[in-house]
């Protein structure tokens, strides 16, 4: 038996069906709906992991662009939830990373709200950790650059003005 919201599951569905009514829903849905589809979504992929990767490219675009909407860190989190496991463990993490800019990296990591701030470290040590021992070297100057970016964010956000840690 499948363990997830009775409202999207009967007995003839599949999770595929699942997902895919999931994925169909947070695109055409509004923010509150978007919010709990994607917390439902994320909770799913994470008891399945081989469901990370079912949805389309287009749908992980739409997830980065809501990651890049400031708004709603709610819904951010979720995403992150989401792209975790995307990266750490299937071949569609290109297609995630090509999309997400280092700079909106750096930006989520300086939120107020604190578990977003550790969702997307973990998300960045799945990013490091998922490419830097494979062949993908043209990912490389991406994560430099994430790192960068970071480094330059907390001096400025840094009451002192200076890094207590170094970043290499």
């Amino acid at each position: 038996m499948l363990r997830c919201n009775k409202m999207y599951l009967t007995r003839s569905n599949s999770k595929r069906e699942t997902i895919n009514q999931l994925t169909h829903n947070i695109t055409t849905g509004y923010q509150l709906e978007i919010e709990k589809y994607t917390k439902e979504l994320g909770e799913m992929i994470m008891t399945d992991l081989r469901r990370a990767a079912a949805p389309e490219e287009h749908f992980y675009k739409l997830l980065v662009e809501f990651l890049c909407d400031d708004r709603n860190p709610v819904l951010q989190v979720n995403v992150v939830y989401i792209l975790l496991p995307v990266i750490a463990y299937t071949n569609n993490r290109e297609m995630v990373i090509k999309y997400i800019e280092p700079s909106m990296m750096g930006k989520l990591l300086c939120s107020k709200d604190v578990n977003l701030r550790v969702q997307v470290l973990w998300f960045l040590r799945s990013i490091v950790l998922a490419f830097s021992n494979g062949p993908d070297i043209k990912i490389k100057p991406m994560i430099e650059e994430t790192l960068e970016s970071i480094t330059f964010l907390i001096n400025e956000h840094s009451p002192d003005g200076e890094l207590r840690t170094k970043v290499k």
